[in-house]
């Protein structure tokens, strides 16, 4: 049986079923919502979703450990934003972005983000985005550094941290915020 009506009160659904059903439950000030065909869902309350990132995912360049992806150290997440690049090469012409997600430090033989170095190798003239499988932290090229505005002088974000090459204030690559490359 399909539900062809829903009661509710006190911020609580109290009944569900057929119409005759759940009218019964009706009172001197119930309010009656026709929905006209149309499907009703529960209200979906996420307090910390990453539900972009699905899309973002489904869009870019698949940086996920085996057995979901191919990326196990530097080389072959190189290999695979190559890759996907050359497959792209129009979009990535039209909107001047490289987009990858899903790396992993964690899985990685290195043990460590790739540096900005490291994706200059795939380019230095486009924008390269890597978004870590978490959600919450970025690695960057020497482009994408540039075009957000971030330089020695730049502090670190209200709640992130831009990583600097060793001994120096130089960005490297990685920020555990990327509130400023979404401005």
């Amino acid at each position: 049986m399909r539900a062809e009506a829903v009661a509710e009160a006190g911020g609580r659904i109290i009944a569900v079923g057929r119409k005759a059903e759940v009218m019964k439950r009706r009172g001197p000030t119930t309010q009656l919502i026709d929905l006209k065909g149309r499907t009703m869902l529960p209200g979906f309350v996420d307090a910390h979703g990453h539900v972009m990132m699905g899309g973002l995912q489904a869009l870019s360049a698949n940086l996920l450990a085996p057995p979901d992806g191919e990326v196990r150290d530097i080389a072959s997440l190189q290999q695979v934003v190559r890759e996907w690049l050359a497959a792209n090469a129009a979009v990535v012409s039209k909107v001047n972005l490289i987009v990858g997600f899903g790396y992993d430090n964690a899985t990685l033989a290195e043990q460590r983000h790739p540096t900005r170095d490291e994706l200059d190798r795939i380019s230095r003239d486009v924008p390269i985005l890597l978004v870590h499988q978490s959600g919450h932290i970025i690695a960057v090229n020497s482009k994408a550094i540039e075009v957000a505005g971030i330089s020695a002088d730049t502090p670190d974000p209200q709640g992130g941290v831009i990583v600097r090459r060793p001994g120096s204030r130089e960005p490297n690559v990685s920020s555990r915020s990327w509130r400023r490359f979404r401005s």
